[in-house]
């Protein structure tokens, strides 16, 4: 599925398991700084996908500071986690049409995807909307 054009940053869709490995990382550097192998050794991972991470939490709009060869969170941690996506959920139409009645934020976000989701493009209606009346003339003109 092609992503948007208008979108910003890196590709949302992540997987849960490195979802769950910003997360860890992300709380982490809220608590204090630390050192890159402290935070390689926490994170389970190689230095390679230290550093990506690092960069894919840049594009999300997330900035890490180094200072004193250590890695800080320089914004609160709630900021950070409102650009940190979250892994696509298996949901149902069902499931987005229940979520999406709420009335918060995230639920406006809902209705706004699904909306664009189900409505028919209006080039696409109006043309429907034109071969349906050349038909009923037609079927007038031959009755």
């Amino acid at each position: 599925m092609p992503l948007p054009s208008n979108r910003l940053g890196p590709d949302p869709r992540i997987s849960s398991r490195r979802a769950a490995r910003l997360y860890r990382l992300l709380t982490t550097l809220a608590e204090e700084a630390r050192s890159r192998s402290q935070l390689i050794r926490q994170g389970r991972a190689g230095m390679r996908t230290f550093y990506r991470d690092l960069s894919f939490l840049e594009g999300c709009g997330i900035a890490v500071g180094t200072g004193d060869g250590r890695y800080g969170l320089t914004s609160s941690l709630d900021e950070a986690l409102a650009k940190l996506p979250f892994p696509t959920p298996e949901l149902t139409f069902a499931d987005v049409f229940e979520l999406s009645k709420g009335r918060g934020r995230a639920a406006q976000k809902l209705r706004t995807q699904l909306n664009e989701l189900i409505r028919e493009p209006a080039a696409k209606k109006a043309a429907k909307t034109a071969k349906s009346s050349r038909r009923r003339r037609s079927k007038a003109a031959t009755a």
